[in-house]
């Protein structure tokens, strides 16, 4: 049997009452606390007995402090003196055990008591706790715009979706601990004040512990829901990124504290060291893990390469559901077929194109997108982006005058067997592209270099391969 244990910290930093009662709900399993970390605390196996324990803050105390200062030196001796043996020290809060039967109480001053958390909350907690919140609504706010502005990118890529749960939950998880602590500062001072009395702190660990499995949950999900590279990548750059940075970190922290560095030294060799880490794994991390994944797919799709004027071009043999050969005859070895695919349990978009090669390119090609909407309230929105898509780029950049611009007329939609049909003009000229509507389904297909035009024939042929795709 294993003399160490290790346990996740899920408690708030103020919330002295929940660490110490599930510290003394270990000794009495017969586990010692040990050693304090950013997430994880380490036990000791011991005989199970009755000890209490008692969290003292030290505002003025640092993370970055190479040892205590004078002053905790002094507040050590005086609780050793009390029978009250320092543990570990967690930033300001510092945390005592007593194996007497009665302890006297490390505090008794319920007012001073509430103000030094109070004093110790403004100097760690709090601030980071704010910064994590505002980033969450940051990025939140950046992934609603998304959203309303390219609604089927947004819902289609799991990865979207996944990063969205994420600071859904950091907004959440910060919002509720701000709530929380000042809820419970107001009453501690009025209970202090009023009738001298300490108001027991409050956390709520399975709220966090929840939010981690949400996090892993939606990351697993994004890996295996999604065929996308770049999600793929991007979770497992995730995964990565999370232990390497904070691992570097705590390591460098701790060389610098063995060293007897200064605070303000090791503080800011600390912050330096965050962001070298973060850029490095950014700038070079990124593409490596890009690259490694993006050759798996690949070969895993059978792309192949071939030359052409001194360059390097890929060939993709992917099977589409409508291809130029539906149409007329054309040679197979001379075009690259490719199908991208993104799909989530709200939206699921499908690009196909058919290309000729470098040395074929006298020869039409294919272009067409499948939107399926699974949730009907999304449908109007992801149809009026691809009927805004195609005039957006030319009328925002103010390349023509408005009357001219890029847009999607309604055409007669009986010919294709759908719902509605729109097709592309350019001013009043018609081009041969198409937005077709068959039930929950939504069509962009593009016969730009079809030299003799669209017939009915092909039309028809449309609708049979992909009506029901």
């Amino acid at each position: 049997m294993s003399k160490v244990k290790y346990q996740l910290h899920f408690y708030s930093m103020y919330d002295h009452t929940g660490i110490c009662r599930n510290l003394e709900n270990m000794a009495a399993q017969g586990w010692m606390l040990e050693k304090t970390g950013t997430f994880c605390w380490k036990y000791r196996k011991c005989e199970p007995k009755k000890i209490h324990f008692a969290i003292n803050y030290f505002p003025k105390a640092s993370e970055f402090a190479s040892e205590p200062t004078e002053e905790q030196k002094i507040m050590f001796e005086y609780c050793d003196q009390a029978g009250w043996k320092h543990i570990s020290t967690v930033a300001q809060m510092q945390i005592f055990c007593n194996e007497q039967e009665n302890p006297i109480p490390l505090e008794t001053d319920a007012a001073t008591q509430v103000e030094i958390i109070s004093k110790a909350m403004k100097s760690s907690f709090l601030p980071a706790q704010f910064l994590l919140f505002v980033i969450g609504v940051l990025q939140l706010g950046m992934a609603l715009s998304r959203f309303l502005n390219h609604p089927i990118s947004a819902l289609s890529e799991s990865m979207n979706l996944f990063t969205s749960l994420c600071w859904s939950g950091v907004i959440l998880l910060t919002g509720t601990e701000f709530v929380n602590y000042f809820t419970w500062l107001r009453k501690a001072r009025k209970a202090a004040e009023e009738e001298g009395r300490f108001v027991k702190t409050k956390s709520f660990p399975k709220l966090q512990i929840a939010a981690v499995v949400i996090v892993f949950g939606g990351m697993l999900f994004s890996v295996l829901a999604s065929a996308n590279v770049v999600s793929i990548t991007s979770v497992i750059f995730t995964l990565i990124f999370v232990p390497v940075l904070f691992g570097g970190v705590n390591l460098m922290k701790r060389f610098l504290k063995s060293r007897k560095v200064s605070t303000g030294v090791t503080r800011t060799v600390t912050f330096i060291t965050s962001f070298v880490i973060s850029f490095s794994m950014i700038f070079i991390g990124v593409g490596v893990v890009m690259n490694v994944v993006r050759n798996i797919m690949e070969k895993q799709s059978g792309v192949e390469n071939y030359e052409y004027r001194g360059m390097t071009w890929e060939v993709y043999h992917d099977e589409l559901p409508l291809i130029i050969e539906d149409f007329m005859a054309v040679d197979y070895d001379e075009y690259s077929y490719k199908f991208e695919a993104n799909e989530t349990f709200l939206v699921a978009e499908y690009e196909a194109t058919q290309r000729p090669k470098m040395d074929a390119l006298e020869h039409p090609d294919l272009y067409y997108r499948i939107v399926k909407v699974k949730v009907p309230i999304f449908y109007e929105m992801c149809k009026t982006e691809m009927l805004e898509e195609v005039e957006r780029w030319r009328y925002a950049s103010g390349y023509v005058e408005a009357e001219y611009r890029d847009q999607y007329r309604t055409v007669d939609s009986k010919i294709w067997q759908a719902d509605a049909a729109y097709r592309e003009y350019r001013g009043d000229e018609p081009q041969n592209r198409f937005l077709i509507c068959w039930g929950n389904k939504l069509v962009e297909i593009a016969f730009d270099t079809f030299e003799d035009g669209i017939t009915d024939e092909i039309i028809s042929v449309v609708a049979e391969k992909l009506k029901d795709f």
